[in-house]
């Protein structure tokens, strides 16, 4: 370092309020291309609950700042702010400041898990390294043989660290990760879903799966003494063994099509003129979120309409309740209904997602609620209108509807534009047990 100083020559303190001016004569006005943000929020910072802020001094000057905010539940850190004063960037006193700030957090708080931060230039090999080689290891786990090509777990697992009540658990074996289970908060924080268990493939059969969910569920009754219940989904029969500790609380049968996008045009013409001959309704009507929102959470959508009186996105079960809707709309979800007012049938569908199955294939999850066939085909059909657009390479779609619709839908589907049947019958079923 310059004679200016030394790392070693640093001391660090919480930020106070008479700190502003020196703050704002480490931040450049050239930085961040003159939009720095560091002049409005300083203050607010320091009010912030579950926030700390530090600053760096050498020699009685501010010449570094970063701020730490717990989120999740306590669960993470995310790491925000950091400024460094111009004439002394490059000296390692940026890395210093976040090493202090790290280390006094994961001893004030010592239930935080993980750490994040963002940023707005390219991450350096050495950044990567440590904040998400990880995924590269845990896809690794996932075989591309798994769920018949179909896994998400590409798709979601940076998705899954971001959002807010899951906390997402890896198991290691010498440096090597070898399972991954995740857990959400949903019902008010008063339910936890188990989603997405992986072990790798050598290892399976060893037990490796069990442990790190017993981990996983000690972890959440220590923490979270607030949870009550457990769900789980699951996409073939549970055993008899299983069924003494779950109920089953809902079911449905999957409906599966691939094709490639060149003909679901002409699919969707061959089930328009079907369609014509079953039915003279008005036509399906896309939702808005706030009609959506309104909708499903009716006594009629609920009673009549939703498989166990459950909101079911893909493979993931909620209790209709206002507090959960905030989970369904980080789905960015395409909501229709056969009509707006006491439908016969409601469906939720995904933004398309890349799965292993080819190198340009996508699947689309559609659940329809609802024991009406020719409600439930009026709506399939308006959702595969609306995905047409967008849509491109090779597709596979799974429709979720009640298992007693399933053959009326497959025949519905059965069709002369190449349009194939990706698998015969599948269910999925949903699980519950008090925690």
């Amino acid at each position: 370092m310059s004679a200016a100083g030394d790392v070693c020559d640093v001391e660090y303190s919480l930020a106070e309020e008479q700190d502003f001016q020196q703050v704002l004569n480490i931040c450049s006005r050239y930085d961040y291309g003159g939009l720095d943000y560091m002049a409005t929020k300083f203050h607010r910072w320091l009010q912030e609950s579950g926030r700390v802020v530090f600053i760096a001094r050498m020699n009685n000057r501010v010449v570094a700042l970063e701020s730490a905010l717990l989120v999740d539940g306590g669960q993470t850190v995310i790491l925000q702010g950091l400024r460094v004063v111009p004439d002394l960037r490059g000296h390692g006193i940026a890395g210093a400041l976040q090493k202090h700030v790290t280390d006094y957090m994961c001893r004030r708080y010592p239930q935080v898990s993980a750490v994040r931060l963002s940023r707005g230039v390219q991450l350096s090999p050495q950044t990567l390294s440590k904040y998400r080689l990880v995924a590269k290891e845990v896809m690794n786990i996932c075989s591309k043989d798994d769920y018949s090509g179909l896994d998400y777990m590409a798709a979601s697992f940076h998705s899954w660290l971001q959002e807010p009540g899951r906390l997402v658990f890896i198991a290691k074996m010498k440096d090597r990760v070898v399972a991954l289970e995740s857990a959400l908060l949903v019902d008010g924080g008063e339910t936890v879903v188990f989603q997405g268990l992986r072990v790798t493939s050598d290892l399976r059969g060893h037990s490796i799966g069990g442990a790190l969910q017993k981990h996983v569920t000690d972890y959440i009754r220590h923490h979270h003494p607030e949870v009550r219940t457990v769900r789980r989904s699951r996409g073939d029969q549970p055993s008899a063994q299983t069924l003494t500790k779950y109920r089953l609380t809902a079911k449905e049968a999957i409906v599966s099509l691939c094709c490639e996008s060149t003909n679901l045009g002409p699919f969707i013409t061959e089930l328009r003129s079907k369609l014509l001959v079953q039915t003279n309704s008005r036509g399906p009507v896309t939702l808005n979120q706030q009609q959506a929102d309104a909708l499903i959470l009716t006594d009629h959508v609920v009673s009549n309409l939703l498989p166990g009186q459950t909101m079911i996105n893909n493979w993931e079960p909620l209790k209709p309740m206002e507090a959960n809707l905030e989970v369904l709309h980080r789905r960015n979800l395409m909501w229709i209904a056969d009509r707006e007012v006491e439908p016969t049938a409601v469906s939720l569908c995904t933004p398309p997602y890349s799965v292993p199955y080819r190198h340009d294939a996508l699947r689309i999850n559609i659940n329809i609620f609802g024991q009406s066939l020719p409600s439930v085909c009026s709506v399939f059909l308006a959702q595969l209108e609306a995905l047409l657009p967008s849509l491109h390479g090779y597709l596979i779609f799974l429709i979720f509807v009640h298992p007693e619709l399933w053959p009326g839908l497959r025949q519905f589907c059965q069709n002369k534009a190449d349009v194939s049947f990706f698998k015969d019958y599948w269910e999925v079923v949903f699980l519950e047990a008090d925690f």
